[in-house]
């Protein structure tokens, strides 16, 4: 039955001050019944990702405002926008700016009065200045009010440079908070003073004047005359101190009750219904008031191949454990991508069902429908339970013992793998196109860097609607380079139909050498030199033809440094950067046979695609080298680089767990043991593990300078992202402890740790 049918008195209770407050009434349902629910409909959820632009409150404020229009013409019930969507997620220091943090206060009393006539529960996350600290809140708008705030508890490291955690702010136990505005112009008032409501009743914004005579503002016998006032009402053009309650949930909402166009007969019009529940009630408890758990989850993480399958599968598994509703909202396109990609991803889930998933790397609303008979259903307390972090535990576990981790075999075949990284470094190097105006030049070299580079640039053309003929692909044929390496770069430029340009470096080499007073012979000068001019001809023709550079390097090589400082090193953007070569070969393969195939949409003429195909293939069979050194009399290679670093499928190894892991060297020279011991002796392991630990040190310098990319997976190396390190640090540490382990190394191998 429905308890409270609207015609009672409404409970009042008074405020010292002369203020009255209405209580908040939320109406429960006691199921006796399925007959209840007669003249009940579903509840409508729905997910949004607005296209933003950083730093563009207005804009921003706008493209919420529509998709609130929309949601309502939709007759949702609750919307749950994506992260930080008026400032945007990856706005970074930004968030430090008073100019943005006033904004943001601006526009949310412009979007909570929106909401003044709908139903709709909004949440929307958004930098919140409260005194002299930044928070990472949730803001919940329902009929014109601010009805709390949800402080985020749990931010990431990136994150915790920002934004203050709320736990350590709420330690002496207030629930209240006081913070600022600049509202829009209007007269200035006569006074202003913060009211503080006790903790029981339902928080309002409260104004009343300040600091006049007592005699101009008391009645006899009276208490100070005030007024309540509601956060969307204020006019004035200055600073205004307004309360509301923190709302301690950590973006989680415990209760979703009933609204009133869910009521029956004359209730439905009652004003004084409620969605939601503020107190925090435990799952259980909810569900015995006929209500169901509602988590909104609006996730900032840049999409990684792979990972949001794991995040996919824990939501489920979080909403089959405590019998809930997860509304999921990522943010999306005008997020910045120089780090990473954001891909919109919008996820609905009931009771462990997805009702509604949205499509990656679109804007927009997702909308799922809730039957009635089943939100308000009372669950038992059977059913599966899981524990998501047993679940990626173990794959965890296995993956410590993969030959090659990189490739995520316990998770994705090699064509879900090379979709969806190429997916993302197509929309990253897109978004960076779209908003310079620019075209792709590329270094094509006949190798497998420049070859997957090829690929995402031909990608994001093809997001972009734009003719592959757009890409510039320069070849730069020196005294190192093969005749092989060259026929490979044109048979590529041919079958993708690329502005191809071959321009011979050896004179100008010749010339430079000479120039800086060089003696002559294949010395590391004489390498750089090729590689230096090469960057300069790319980054000048990108000056003459309207275009950004876009780099080829990968993980491998930059954990190495195996790459030429301010050469190779050196791009516009860089697509291949959090890509290990292990990656790198496993796409070339895959894109060769999926072209055979016909499944590659970047050519669509057969004859094209097959010769695409052999060119791969031919330049995955030949051993990796950056031809520096002048070829054989019979064009053949004289420089293979896993001669001077190791095998990469080593070097890989190496990387994933003695760097991303934080293992020790000598579990890694045991690890390795373990998966390669019957290709390599463990003196050629160790001898390896050595060279890789002191080139990773030494190298660092390089890595500190590096330019911005997409990140496609999350482990990357440079220090804007994951990685920060000292370039003057020793590595003795780490070959000691290497060396000591070998020296007492017996018959059987150490415990791993």
């Amino acid at each position: 039955m429905v308890q409270d049918s609207g015609k009672n008195p409404v409970p009042t209770v008074d405020i010292p001050g002369g203020l009255t407050l209405t209580l908040d009434r939320t109406r429960p349902l006691e199921l006796a019944s399925e007959s209840c629910l007669e003249g009940y409909r579903d509840i409508r959820i729905a997910a949004a990702t607005p296209a933003i632009r950083l730093g563009n409150i207005r804009h921003n404020e706008e493209e919420i405002l529509t998709l609130m229009a929309e949601a309502q013409a939709a007759g949702a019930d609750v919307l749950v926008f994506s992260d930080m969507p008026l400032t945007g997620r990856t706005a970074g220091d930004l968030f430090f700016q008073k100019a943005l943090q006033d904004a943001v206060l601006e526009s949310l009393a412009r979007i909570t009065r929106a909401t003044a006539s709908s139903h709709i529960l909004v949440l929307l996350s958004l930098p919140l200045r409260l005194e002299n600290r930044l928070f990472k809140a949730s803001a919940i708008l329902y009929r014109g009010e601010i009805v709390g705030m949800t402080p985020a508890s749990f931010l990431s490291d990136e994150e915790s440079r920002w934004f203050s955690d709320p736990l350590a702010w709420t330690a002496c136990g207030s629930e209240h908070f006081s913070c600022e505005l600049i509202a829009d112009a209007g007269g200035p008032p006569e006074g202003v003073t913060e009211v503080r409501l006790p903790p029981l009743e339902c928080p309002v914004i409260l104004r009343h004047p300040h600091g006049l005579e007592e005699a101009a503002v008391k009645e006899e016998g009276s208490h100070d005359v005030g007024f309540e006032l509601s956060l969307c009402d204020i006019t004035a053009q200055n600073l205004l101190s307004f309360t509301f309650r923190f709302v301690n949930l950590c973006t989680v909402i415990p209760c979703l009750a009933v609204r009133p166009s869910l009521l029956a007969g004359d209730d439905r019009d009652g004003e004084e219904v409620r969605l939601f529940n503020f107190e925090p009630r435990d799952a259980k408890e909810a569900l015995a008031h006929g209500s169901i758990p509602l988590a909104a989850i609006t996730d900032g993480r840049p999409e990684w191949t792979g990972d949001y399958r794991r995040i996919r599968q824990e939501l489920i598994r979080r909403s089959l454990y405590d019998r809930s509703i997860v509304v999921y909202a990522g943010g999306g396109r005008g997020e910045s991508a120089s780090q990473g990609i954001y891909a919109g991803r919008r996820l609905i889930i009931s009771d462990g069902r997805v009702l509604a998933e949205g499509a990656p790397f679109t804007t927009g609303l997702t909308l799922a429908d809730i039957p009635a008979a089943e939100l308000f259903q009372v669950r038992s307390g059977a059913g599966p339970r899981w524990d998501i972090q047993k679940g990626s535990g173990a794959g965890h576990k296995n993956r410590n013992y993969d030959r090659h981790p990189f490739l995520m075999r316990s998770e994705l075949d090699a064509s879900s793998l090379f979709f969806e990284t190429l997916a993302i470094q197509g929309q990253g190097l897109a978004a960076r196109l779209e908003l310079l105006g620019a075209r792709p030049v590329i270094g094509l070299s006949g190798g497998l860097d420049s070859a997957v580079a090829l690929l995402a640039s031909l990608e994001a053309l093809r997001i972009l609607g734009r003719p592959s003929r757009d890409l510039l692909a320069v070849s730069m044929p020196g005294p190192g380079t093969t005749e092989k390496s060259r026929e490979l770069a044109r048979d590529l430029a041919s079958a993708f139909d690329l502005d191809f340009r071959e321009i011979p470096i050896h004179e100008a080499v010749a010339l430079h050498l000479a120039a800086i007073g060089h003696k002559g012979g294949a010395d590391v000068t004489f390498e750089n030199a090729q590689a230096r001019e090469r960057t300069q001809i790319l980054m000048d023709l990108s000056n003459l033809e309207g275009g950004i550079v876009v780099g080829t390097g990968d993980l491998s090589e930059l954990a190495l440094g195996w790459c030429t400082y301010n050469a190779d090193q050196m791009s516009m953007y860089a697509v291949n950067a959090s890509l290990a070569k292990t990656v790198i070969r496993d796409m070339t393969g895959t894109a060769a046979g999926l072209l055979d195939k016909g499944r590659l949409p970047l050519i669509t003429d057969p004859g094209k695609a097959a010769l695409a195909a052999r060119s791969l293939r031919t330049i995955l069979g030949r051993p990796v080298s950056p031809e520096l050194l002048p070829p054989d009399e019979k064009d053949g290679l004289t420089q293979l680089t896993e001669d001077s670093v190791g095998p990469y499928e080593l070097v890989d190894f190496f990387l994933w767990h003695l760097v991303f892991e934080g293992r020790k060297p000598s579990a890694v020279y045991e690890k390795a043991l373990l998966v390669f011991g019957e290709d390599y002796p463990p003196e050629a392991v160790q001898r390896w593990l050595h060279d890789f630990t002191r080139r990773f040190f030494r190298s660092q310098f390089k890595r500190t300078a590096s330019p911005e990319g997409v990140s496609a997976f999350p482990r990357r190396l440079v220090p804007y992202t994951a990685w920060q390190m000292p370039g003057d640090a020793g590595f003795d540490l780490w070959t000691e402890e290497l060396d000591l382990a070998i020296q007492n190394r017996k018959d059987s191998p150490l415990d791993l740790p």
